[in-house]
């Protein structure tokens, strides 16, 4: 579910930058980040020609999120900028967080992509602690109508 969803925003995301949508194939990868587990979905094109190309990054065992970052970075990508989607998906929810689009060859775009993953935990933790309220006091109105705005907002 997380794939197709990252490969509609990627649609989205395309068109509103004006450029075709890569047709390769797109993967998906389980990690955790800060005891989060979380799906990372990619799909890696050269910007240049749009020449899409898959980015083998493999599988990530449980607690190596850091490692998602560097293990990118050890890749073919210094030859040609190429844009990474990013889509993070809570693992049992499949509620979508955060997309981005980052230029990689940027220094600063490794962190950045950190950052706003850690912002998006962050946020999906309040979540969680508003849904989990609003489920152990279900007689409690304000739980209840803050529980539905937030969810409302983030939906």
């Amino acid at each position: 579910m997380a794939l197709g969803v990252f490969q509609a925003a990627l649609r989205q995301w395309c068109e509103f930058a004006g450029l075709p949508a890569p047709q390769a194939p797109q993967a998906c990868l389980p990690f955790t980040l800060d005891g989060f587990a979380l799906e990372l979905c990619y799909s890696a094109f050269d910007a240049p020609h749009l020449l899409q190309a898959r980015i083998p990054i493999g599988r990530l065992d449980a607690g190596q999120g850091d490692a998602v970052l560097g293990r990118l970075l050890q890749l073919n990508l210094q030859s040609v900028p190429r844009h990474l989607g990013v889509l993070a998906c809570d693992g049992n929810s499949r509620h979508v967080y955060l997309l981005q689009v980052l230029w990689l060859a940027e220094p600063e775009g490794a962190q950045r992509l950190m950052q706003e993953l850690r912002r998006a935990l962050a946020h999906a933790r309040y979540v969680q602690a508003v849904l989990r309220e609003a489920t152990l006091a279900p007689d409690d109105r304000n739980s209840r109508e803050r529980a539905h705005a937030l969810l409302a907002r983030t939906a």
